[in-house]
């Protein structure tokens, strides 16, 4: 009985921490730069106050691993853009963004839509 207790608080904790998510609003926006097919432009607006870094992943395709975005980690949470370069023009990105509060212990990711565009 204690497992199934133990088990659904975990559950809980999560449920709420994606309900307090959504109540600081955060919207991550991919798209690629018109005279450069390789750049694609992150944007993003973090209203939550106790942020205070973000990271940015990107994940090629939609079935590959998620990986750091290079020179996107650790952020100031008061950036709002990331040029993301030396893609490859033919495939399609997805990005997500890992947010911490300090003390923290998980990240709460955000992801963009998926799409060449």
């Amino acid at each position: 009985m204690s497992y199934s207790i133990n088990y659904c608080n975990k559950h809980i904790a999560k449920i709420a921490q994606i309900l307090f998510l959504y109540t600081y609003y955060l919207v991550v926006r991919a798209a690629r730069i018109s005279d450069d097919t390789t750049v694609i432009l992150v944007t993003w607006t973090v209203t939550d106050p106790l942020v205070t870094t973000v990271s940015l992943e990107f994940q090629e395709g939609g079935n590959s691993q998620w990986e750091p975005v290079a020179g996107a980690t650790g952020l100031s949470a008061a950036t709002a853009e990331f040029k993301v370069t030396d893609l490859k023009a033919d495939k399609s990105y997805r990005f997500r963004m890992d947010m911490r509060r300090p003390g923290g212990l998980n990240p709460v990711y955000v992801p963009s839509a998926s799409g060449k565009d």
